[in-house]
């Protein structure tokens, strides 16, 4: 669903707005000043968590299955989706309060989006790579992928970096959300 909304948000911004990836953030996909119909991506980010608690359940599950015979791994996984739960809380706030409406709203909002989002993705990833859920390569992903890009973002605060931090993210992802799905739903909390 994101992956639509960001698509077509990013096409009509091309042709019909002024916004380049390399100068400005996603976000600004939902600002009357880069595009004619900023509601696409505003939308997006409102209704995108709904679809993405369903990976994030999974995911849990599939962790909590594995750590169930060590508490604190399973104590962590249960910290780690909290921080994802409440990543998904923040998303659907940047689209209520977008660029246009409040800029200070809006950063907040973002930075409760990715700051749970990293250190959600690298609780699980820790627990992953210990218990051997997945191939190693996801969770090396989601450990080291984001704490590279976000301290490249975090420094210069260079809008393409946004667009890598989202990237790294579909980067691991997309294929542990089609294996989750491929996954016997034998695993129960």
């Amino acid at each position: 669903m994101f992956l639509l909304g960001l698509a077509v948000s990013l096409i009509i911004a091309y042709l019909l707005g002024d916004y380049n990836i390399f100068f400005n953030t996603i976000s600004e996909l939902g600002s009357f000043a880069h595009t004619p119909y900023p509601i696409i991506i505003n939308a997006t980010f409102m209704i995108s968590p709904f679809f993405l608690s369903f990976f994030f359940l999974k995911l849990f599950n599939t962790v909590r299955y594995h750590a169930r015979d060590d508490k604190h791994m399973n104590n962590l996984s249960i910290f780690g989706f909290s921080l994802f739960c409440l990543m998904n809380l923040a998303f659907i706030f940047v689209g209520i309060f977008n660029v246009d409406i409040s800029i200070l709203i809006h950063t907040i909002c973002t930075i409760v989006v990715f700051v749970p989002l990293i250190f959600g993705e690298i609780i699980m990833g820790v627990i992953i790579l210990i218990k051997k859920i997945f191939h190693p390569y996801y969770p090396l992903a989601m450990i080291f992928g984001h704490i590279t890009v976000s301290m490249f973002y975090f420094v210069t605060q260079a809008p393409v970096l946004e667009w890598i931090v989202f990237f790294v993210l579909m980067l691991w992802g997309i294929p542990l959300s089609i294996i989750l799905v491929r996954k016997d739903s034998d695993i129960r909390v």
